[in-house]
């Protein structure tokens, strides 16, 4: 991961941790695909893919998952619940 990267990542996790969220995991990796960040609030779960852009002009950040990389993180998801 680049610098860029480890600090969208940081800032992604003080502002969870600034909404009461608990980070339970980072870079979580099966052979499926890797989880970012993991946080919990409760019984609540949150999975969060890291996506950094420099300007928004050519669509957000969420635009830039393709459906595949989409399937491949629900399974990483489901991998992660069943463990």
């Amino acid at each position: 991961m680049n610098r860029r990267g480890e600090q969208s990542e940081a800032l992604a996790a003080d502002f969870l941790s600034s909404q009461s969220l608990t980070i339970t995991g980072r870079n979580y990796s099966c052979h499926f695909s890797e989880i970012d960040l993991i946080a919990r609030k409760g019984d609540i779960v949150v999975f969060v893919e890291v996506r950094s852009r420099a300007d928004s002009a050519f669509g957000s950040a969420s635009a830039t998952i393709p459906s595949r990389k989409r399937d491949k993180l629900l399974k990483a998801l489901r991998h992660y619940l069943s463990v």
